[in-house]
């Protein structure tokens, strides 16, 4: 990460506001969509709820709707809704915000502020307004923040 940001300098004078985006600004995260054991988990919760298919099944389907939505997409950076992705696997709409941040929590790793933000935010706080956005959707912002920074 590099930071341009001059506590007195001249790059902050005049500006009214800071405006962060979240993951890969404020936030390091790390996922693992390919680990075995978070598909014989999420396979398992999804059976709790009624939902039965295997976990190489259900990641073999996922993964074939991930690649579909991505070759549709014109954008450079597309953000995929795996709410989605998931109300089209199971049919149910019902649990689809819970199956999110379920699955969201069992494929990631880690989630480590960056070194220095508490500072930069702190700082930059004394002077200036400040905001965090996020084009996450879901489940994915809230439960992330929570006592982060």
């Amino acid at each position: 990460m590099i930071i341009t940001y001059k506590a007195h300098g001249r790059r902050m004078q005049g500006k009214k506001a800071v405006i962060f985006d979240v993951y890969k600004t404020l936030i390091d995260i790390k996922t693992d969509e390919k680990n075995p054991a978070a598909w014989k988990g999420f396979s398992n919760w999804l059976g709790s709820k009624g939902i039965y298919i295997g976990a190489g099944e259900l990641e073999r389907v996922y993964s074939q709707e991930i690649l579909s939505d991505l070759a549709s997409n014109p954008e450079s950076y597309p953000d995929i809704e795996i709410g989605q992705i998931f109300a089209r696997i199971f049919q149910r709409r019902d649990i689809v915000e819970e199956a999110a941040s379920r699955f969201r929590s069992l494929t990631t790793v880690s989630i480590d502020i960056y070194p220095d933000i508490k500072y930069v935010l702190e700082t930059l706080a004394k002077t200036t307004r400040l905001a965090v956005i996020s084009n996450a959707r879901g489940s994915l912002p809230c439960p992330n923040l929570s006592g982060s920074i």
